[in-house]
């Protein structure tokens, strides 16, 4: 059984430099972002979203570092997890 929360929970990559850790390695592969989504089966918008500072969900941001052969935590750096939901921000430690 899936667990709800996962679509209730965004991502979101922040850049000590101008380029994020998801940008410079679909780079070094020479890959365009619509070849990271044909890879990864992530929307290319939501690849551009995270490129630009902006959050995804968890079910992206797993499909995106596998397609890289990497960890969700070496792809975004610091993320930010944040709830979508008031019930789910209420549980949160």
């Amino acid at each position: 059984m899936r667990d709800a929360r996962l679509h209730s929970v965004s991502i979101r990559a922040y850049a000590a430099s101008d380029m994020t850790n998801l940008e410079r390695m679909r780079r070094e592969r020479d890959w365009r972002q619509s070849d990271l989504a044909e890879k990864s089966g992530a929307p290319q918008s939501s690849i551009s979203r995270a490129e630009n500072g902006g959050s995804i969900s968890v079910v992206n941001a797993v499909r995106i570092a596998r397609a890289l052969e990497t960890t969700v935590e070496t792809l975004f750096g610091e993320e930010q997890v944040t709830a979508r939901d008031t019930d789910d921000a209420a549980e949160a430690p």
